[in-house]
């Protein structure tokens, strides 16, 4: 039994050395690719948060997660000790868009790839499902020349019109109406879709049909080049 215990400690408290070199260069890959798919983001993505702003997270998720993998796989204590020290953590913010998660597990996926010494599977895997993002979000622009998104909000909850209305009177003049956000405050409310127009003519007629709505404010913006 006494042997026993002394093989599980050995085993459980061995500690294997990380070559310095390799996790360098493997750190800088990893920053590499999650810049690289920070500007994919940037430019192909279609979420209504700021863009711009949420990318500069992948970087250091991507370069987080690299770290912990590479010192956690050389210590089976160190491993036993993160599940348990994961269990605790909450996150506060509420990923609202799943292509924001998706993002994220990327890079995620970038820095578990590097982690665990996979150079060429990370690499090629990570290119891939970014030429795979371009050729969707290509394959998107050809199926609807005019994609807008479209805000309509309201000071005064009492004299707005209801949803059910503000999406009837869109998908008179569009070829698809998606509700991307709808918020509801004390006094207002403000909603967004994400609309598909056949040609500009629809869209002048939508802005004529909104016009006439008493009570509410809209804009049109345009998010072809990822200007959000």
């Amino acid at each position: 039994m006494d042997k026993f215990d002394e093989l599980a400690n050995s085993v459980v408290n061995q500690v294997a050395d990380v070559p310095v070199l390799a996790f360098g260069i493997d750190l800088l890959l990893t920053a590499f690719l999650t810049y690289v798919l920070s500007q994919v983001y940037i430019r192909y993505g279609r979420s209504l948060s700021n863009r711009q702003l949420f990318s500069k997270n992948f970087i250091l998720l991507g370069m987080t997660t690299m770290v912990i993998i590479t010192i956690v796989k050389s210590s089976l204590a160190l491993s036993l000790g993160l599940v348990g020290a994961l269990s605790i953590i909450r996150f506060r913010t509420a990923i609202k868009d799943p292509e924001e998660l998706t993002y994220m597990f990327l890079s995620i996926a970038v820095g578990l790839g590097f982690g665990a010494n996979q150079r060429a599977v990370t690499i090629i895997g990570a290119f891939a499902a970014m030429i795979a993002i371009r050729f969707v979000s290509q394959s998107h622009k050809k199926d609807h020349t005019h994609n807008l998104f479209v805000t309509v909000s309201s000071s005064n909850r009492e004299t707005a019109p209801s949803l059910d209305v503000l999406v009837d009177t869109l998908k008179k003049h569009a070829k698809f109406v998606e509700l991307k956000r709808h918020e509801v405050l004390d006094n207002s409310l403000e909603s967004t879709f994400q609309i598909g127009f056949g040609d500009f003519k629809d869209l002048k007629s939508c802005e004529g049909v909104l016009k006439k709505i008493t009570g509410i404010q809209y804009s049109f913006l345009d998010n072809t080049h990822g200007l959000l």
